[in-house]
C-alpha cells in the first residue's frame, strides 16, 4: 500500500494503482492529451499544495498556482519509472518550486520594503 492523491487528501492504495498513476506519467510524456487530462486530475492537489504555501494570505496564489502547474508538467516531462514512482517524484518538485517561488516573492517584498 502507498499513500497517493484523491482529491485533496491522501489516501492509500495498492500498489496496483501507484503503478497505473505511473504509466499515466509516462505516456503523458508522450502524449499531449494525457497531459491535459492528468493535468486536470491534479490540479485540486496542487491548490492544495498552494495553499499550504499561502495560508490565508492568497495575495500571491496566482502566482504561485502558475509556478505550481509548469513544475507539474516539467514533472511528467521529465518522469524516469526507474527511478522511483511518480506522485513522490511530482510532490517533489511542485514542492520545491513553490518554495523557490515564494523566496522570490519574499526577496521583492524586501527590496520594495527598504526603497
Amino acid at each position: 500500500m502507498r499513500e497517493i492523491l484523491e482529491g485533496e487528501h491522501f489516501v492509500e492504495r495498492s500498489n496496483s494503482e501507484v503503478e497505473s498513476l505511473d504509466k499515466c506519467a509516462m505516456k503523458a510524456a508522450k502524449d499531449k492529451d494525457e497531459v491535459e487530462r492528468l493535468i486536470k486530475e491534479f490540479q485540486p492537489y496542487l491548490r492544495g499544495q498552494v495553499h499550504h504555501y499561502t495560508g490565508s494570505d492568497n495575495r500571491n496564489e496566482d502566482e504561485l498556482f502558475s509556478s505550481a502547474l509548469t513544475a507539474f508538467y516539467e514533472a511528467i516531462i521529465s518522469y524516469d519509472a526507474k527511478k522511483g514512482h511518480f506522485f513522490p517524484f511530482a510532490k517533489k518538485v511542485v514542492g520545491l518550486r513553490l518554495i523557490d517561488c515564494m523566496r522570490k516573492i519574499y526577496r521583492t517584498q524586501q527590496n520594495v520594503i527598504s526603497l
